[in-house]
């Protein structure tokens, strides 16, 4: 079956992304959320109904594969994040009922669980490593996908999870699978807090060179600052009370 055909059969919504990157490429003023218009690849996938675990490492996925339970639909991704050699893994699963949190953090590994809110990019796309994702052979019927648990021990005390709603914590340190989120809370905050676009671009730099392992590339860096500063804010953005200040920044 075609990919894109399973998803939408199955109320999935289906999404254009802009060819050589990962990003929604959707027509300014329209969501990728809920989009309804043709498709064909490269596309993003909506989750919600699914959940998608990220082995983006060797390590992650061995974890992922011991730990999660085995799931039909598994596709592989693009060049692992930590420099390995070998490719990533999604792992396919129809989502809980109940919120799960963004990571699992076990056995001193940060996983990505994406889920709703979120999107992957689907089988049949190209990476922008120009790697293509590859779906594994399965049986392409809905119900053969199982569902995540909703008890599934997502820490287990290695590291402090934040929990939605709570005042926003600088971690010491972030691995290869949450940097991007973590610096993306980093920055949003100091944009709440009313902080102008050149002190959080300070503050970003010495969070990734300080607290990231390893840190993300100076060019990576530049491209997605500039992204996710401009980006537009959310109708409740700067409305909950964060604590960064001054000692946020200073690492000595």
């Amino acid at each position: 079956m075609n990919p894109i055909d399973f998803f939408i059969a199955n109320g999935v919504h289906v999404f254009p992304i802009r060819p050589g990157t990962k990003q929604p490429d959707v027509p300014k003023g329209s969501s990728w959320k809920g989009w309804t218009k043709p498709v064909t690849a490269p596309y993003g996938v909506e989750l919600g109904t699914l959940l998608v675990v990220d082995g983006d490492s060797a390590m992650s996925t061995a974890w992922i594969r011991a730990n999660c339970p085995a799931t039909p639909f598994r596709v592989q991704t693009g060049p692992h994040h930590d420099g390995t050699e070998g490719r990533g893994v999604h792992f396919y699963y129809r989502a809980p009922a109940t919120a799960t949190p963004p990571f699992i953090h076990c056995d001193k590994l940060a996983i990505e669980a994406r889920r709703a809110g979120q999107y992957v990019v689907g089988p049949g796309s190209q990476h922008p490593s120009r790697c293509i994702y590859r779906a594994c052979d399965w049986s392409w019927v809905w119900y053969d996908l199982p569902v995540f648990p909703a008890d599934f021990p997502f820490d287990d005390g290695c590291r402090r999870t934040t929990v939605a709603g709570e005042p926003y914590e600088v971690p010491e340190c972030v691995t290869a699978g949450e940097r991007t989120h973590e610096l993306f809370r980093f920055v949003r905050g100091f944009k709440a807090r009313g902080a102008s676009e050149e002190m959080a671009r300070f503050a970003v730099e010495q969070f990734n060179r300080d607290r990231c392992e390893p840190p993300k590339s100076e060019t990576w860096l530049s491209q997605w600052f500039r992204r996710a500063w401009h980006q537009a804010d959310r109708p409740d953005f700067g409305k909950q009370q964060l604590t960064l200040d001054a000692s946020d920044v200073a690492y000595e």
